[in-house]
């Protein structure tokens, strides 16, 4: 049989397969071992890569035991290795050691793609992940590079914060006033004689009377009352304006929507407006969540106001919710498509009234909070509302690992407490190791002032603070360690600590048994003495801790087998609030047989001065049980009254709650008696809520709520800096590093985005350019560029203090290169290689599929996290051997240099393996572009 070949056929195809085999393929994902040829001969001298061994296909028993050897704790890369990267005078040595840690970190990944892990050991497999990453980065920007700038991190050509600073707002609108037309008569305002405004400018202030007894409640419109206001302002020479505010959403054409109304204020910088009642009562604030943790509800934390306090039943007057930022997984595309969209939970934790009548709030959020980006899975956030319960700023708090906040404390001038505990240091200072106690303070402003972390070896928490008339500041807490030189009773210690206005020890009292001792509430005497409930074991006792040593003064009164969670004192008077298993109380003592369920209580001591010691007696006990579970978050008294917040089921008091629900409770209790005076609950999302808080604002309920004003300063937005936008805080930095020139870019006080771009750009000169820009909406962001051809690298500060990570931009490398259009570019600089490594990973949800949305509206599977990071390693790993080919100077990689480095001819090795190729075919076909073959 004779068989026609077309034999330039044939010699197109070895081509192509030859130019296939050596422009990539081969080096970038072979693992076969190649037989040594001519232009292998500097590739053997410098030692055979790893990639480059024969290997057999590797079982899953092979990869669990490179799995489990890799997740032992140590370096991925050992000193040795480091020593001999360090005396190394080839590339390739280094390469090899990246290589192979690169390669064992790999094999953790595999081992959880193939199911090989089980969940139990994600944690530590994202931990170990973590730590090669960051130790590969260190490896890799300490080794200095002949044949190439090896990045290990993705490089970009520019990065811009995530976290955008919202324009400086000198404007404020009320809540909804007045529903109907707008001509319409508001009937709020019907009765209300007026109010006061204080108007302070630049060494000026001016107090303004509203009279509103001249304009009859008929005529009482938007557009009469705010002439009035504004007729007062024009005649002192001001410019703010009031205006009537159409509120709702706004259709496609602009247009609000429904028939709501209240207040614009249009302020001007350097004028602060105050207003006061002629008239006002107090109010009381709640604070807690809506809904449930978990996968029925989202916990949303919720904040409520209630007035006519000394009525039979109290008013709700206003219940706002503070969400989490959702994480959104996809956007539905039209009706059919499936929202995936995450909600986070959110919880107040504690609130406190300010002397200027603010309520200040501390809530736990588990992702971003009004644009401002948390640095763990779970971080702080205080937030400060008006009067009227309308959110003026929010300060977030974090660093590497979770945050739990504890309490929250004012002092009479203002300054802010918030304390809680943390895994890692918030700041450069202390850390001492397992959980350490935090407290950080803040101006009235929000301004960050001191940040304090109870740091021994050892566990260290604190769970309670608060202020004395005088500005200082008890901390409560517990401690395995030894504090101060002072020494551990055995297991778990209480103490008493007293900061200065600085945030400095003055002095500290640690104390306890051999057994499990906390303080779990702190309040103030009105002679200024700290009094603290401390839990040993079942057993409560309240105690003075007056000094670093107890005195004879110091007096102590146990209450039994109860936990008290909140204390009070006032007028010689110190209410308890807590919760007990035992709900009988005779002689002192809880006794009788111990419930399922927790039963809430108050009670109340009497403290007295007899001349020759403290007295302490106590007066009277109320219980709050019945069916299901009830507990007391805070306990208040003011001017005869207590009052409660707490979290029950079945009932509180004479309030029954809802079967199958837990609700937050509010409650009035006689200070005299203890008897009830009212109760009422307040049900959340799906029937659920709770209480964690409550504080009291003395002139928190006027007839400025008819206006939707706050009673005290009108607190108009926030600052443009970047401390009080963000989570970033004075102190944290970033490395900015320019032709190996490093330049440390720290925070300071009341640095704006564009202040720091003056620090950024005297630091980059003409090699990039930094800039603060604004949207269209009016928000900044800031904005780093490096010029044409240079690398510039952002190093992230350490732990705790990381600028970068707190405004939400990009650490690692930054290159700009060359227009392929640019013909007169060229470079001498060995060539960019970037290993695209993440500067972190998480394996969260690994165990399960994730989903999105199809062009259909159907869900369809899609990667896993872990997948991802496999292909990530293996992108790692074809940039070493990439580097590898340079190092060696491998012709396959060799281009040709006359037009500028942008020729895409083949190398002369491939031009002279051709030439031989065709050589060859043309001698079998002898010059014919056919031939027969006999078989």
């Amino acid at each position: 049989m004779v068989v026609n070949v077309d034999f330039s056929l044939v010699g197109a195809y070895m081509n192509a397969r030859i130019n296939e085999r050596l422009v990539g393929t081969s080096f970038q994902a072979s693992n076969v071992q190649q037989k040594p040829s001519a232009q292998a001969t500097e590739e053997l001298a410098a030692g055979t890569p790893p990639w480059k061994e024969t290997q057999e296909t590797q079982t899953d028993d092979d990869i669990l035991s490179d799995a489990f050897a890799a997740l032992k704790s140590g370096n991925f890369i050992s000193a040795s290795d480091r020593k001999d990267a360090a005396e190394a005078t080839d590339d390739s040595t280094k390469l090899f050691i990246a290589y192979e840690a690169l390669e064992s970190m790999k094999t953790i990944a595999q081992a959880i793609e193939k199911g090989l892990l089980n969940d139990s050991y994600l944690e530590l497999a994202e931990k170990r992940l973590n730590e090669g990453i960051a130790e590969i980065s260190s490896f890799l920007g300490s080794s200095d590079f002949e044949s190439v700038t090896l990045l290990a991190s993705a490089k970009l050509d520019k990065t811009t914060s995530e976290v955008s600073i919202a324009r400086v707002a000198y404007d404020y609108t009320t809540n909804i006033v007045h529903s109907g037309a707008k001509d319409d008569p508001v009937e709020a305002w019907a009765g209300i004689d007026g109010f006061n405004i204080d108007l302070k400018r630049v060494n000026t202030s001016d107090t303004l009377t509203i009279d509103l007894t001249g304009l009859p409640d008929s005529e009482r419109t938007l557009e009469n009352v705010t002439d009035l206001i504004n007729q007062q302002i024009e005649a002192v020479g001001a410019s703010t304006r009031f205006y009537p505010q159409q509120i709702g959403e706004q259709n496609d054409y602009g247009v609000y929507e429904g028939d709501d109304w209240g207040m614009k204020i249009a302020g001007t910088q350097g004028e602060k407006l105050t207003f006061s009642a002629l008239s006002s009562e107090p109010a009381l604030f709640m604070v807690g969540g809506s809904g449930r943790e978990g996968n029925d509800y989202t916990l949303t934390a919720q904040i409520s106001k209630w007035t006519d306090l000394s009525g039979t039943q109290p008013t709700r007057a206003a219940t706002n919710l503070l969400a989490a930022d959702a994480t959104v997984t996809t956007e539905a595309a039209d009706e059919d498509s499936i929202d995936l969209t995450e909600h986070n939970d959110s919880q107040f934790i504690a609130t406190q009234t300010g002397p200027d009548g603010s309520i200040y709030a501390l809530v736990n959020v588990e992702n971003d909070l009004n644009g401002q980006k948390i640095l763990s899975d779970n971080d702080l956030a205080l937030v400060k509302y008006d009067s009227t319960g309308r959110e003026l700023w929010s300060r977030v708090v974090g660093n590497s690992a979770e945050i739990t906040g504890t309490d929250l404390a004012v002092a009479p001038d203002g300054r802010v407490a918030i304390a809680g505990s943390t895994t890692d240091k918030l700041d450069a200072g202390a850390f001492g190791g397992g959980t350490d106690g935090f407290v950080i303070m803040y101006s009235s402003e929000g301004l960050e002032t001191s940040t304090y972390q109870e740091a021994t070896r050892y566990e260290d928490k604190i769970t309670s603070i608060a202020f004395d008339a005088a500005g200082a500041l008890y901390v409560g807490g517990s401690t395995t360690g030894n504090i101060d030189g002072n020494g551990n009773a055995g297991g778990t210690d209480a103490y008493v600590e007293k900061l200065d206005i600085l945030g400095n020890r003055m002095w500290i009292n640690q104390f306890g048994t051999t057994g499990e001792d906390t303080v779990t509430a702190i309040t103030i005497s009105d002679d200024g003495t700290p009094i603290v409930a401390t839990k040993s074991g079942n057993e409560t006792t309240i105690q003075s801790v007056s000094d670093a040593e107890f005195t004879a003064n110091d007096w102590s009164y146990n209450i039994g087998k109860a936990n008290v969670t909140t204390m009070d004192f006032d007028n010689d008077g110190l209410y308890l609030g807590g919760s007990t298993l035992f709900p009988e109380r005779t002689g002192s003592a809880f006794t009788g047989a111990a419930a399922d369920n927790y039963d809430a209580f108050a009670i109340k001591l009497n403290v007295t001065d007899t001349g020759s010691g403290m007295s302490v007696n106590e007066d009277w006990y109320q219980a709050f049980g019945g069916a299901g579970e009830q507990g007391i978050s805070k306990i208040i008294a003011h001017e005869g009254s207590v009052f409660l917040a707490g979290t029950a089921s079945g009932s509180f008091g004479s309030q029954a709650i809802e079967d199958g629900s837990k609700q937050a409770v509010v409650a009035s209790i006689d200070a005299t008696t203890g008897a009830e005076n009212w109760v009422s609950n307040l049900a959340g999302r799906g029937g659920n809520a709770n209480a964690t808080g409550l504080t009291i604002a003395v002139n928190g309920s006027s007839d400025l709520d008819a206006f939707g004003l706050p009673n005290g300063l009108l607190t108009t937005g926030g600052t443009a800096y970047v401390s009080d936008s963000s989570a970033a805080r004075v102190g944290d930095y970033f490395t900015l590093v320019v032709d190996g020139e490093k330049t440390v870019i720290t925070l300071e006080k009341e640095d704006t985005y564009r202040a720091l771009t003056f620090k950024l750009n005297a630091a980059l000169g003409a090699d990039g350019s930094a800039q603060a820009r604004r949207s269209s909406t009016g928000d900044q962001s800031l904005s780093i560029k490096p010029a044409e051809e240079v690398v510039i690298e952002l190093i992230p500060g350490e732990e705790g203090s990381d600028l970068l990570k707190a405004i939400g931009m990009t650490s690692g490398f930054l290159y700009d290169e060359p227009s392929l259009l640019d013909k007169d570019t060229s470079s001498d600089a060995p060539p960019l290689i970037s290993l695209e490594l993440a500067q972190s990973i998480s394996l969260t949800s690994t165990s399960t599929s994730r989903y999105d949305v199809d062009e259909d509206g159907k869900l369809t599977e899609v990667e896993k996290p872990v997948t991802k990071i496999l292909s990530m390693f293996d992108v790692a790993l074809a940039g070493i051997r990439t580097a590898y080919r340079h190092a060696i100077d491998d012709p396959t990689l060799q281009i040709d240099t006359t037009s500028k480095g942008k020729s895409t001819q083949a190398s002369a090795y491939q031009i002279a393996q051709q030439a031989n190729l065709q050589a060859g075919l043309d001698r079998l076909s002898a010059g014919s572009s056919s031939s027969s073959i006999y078989a």
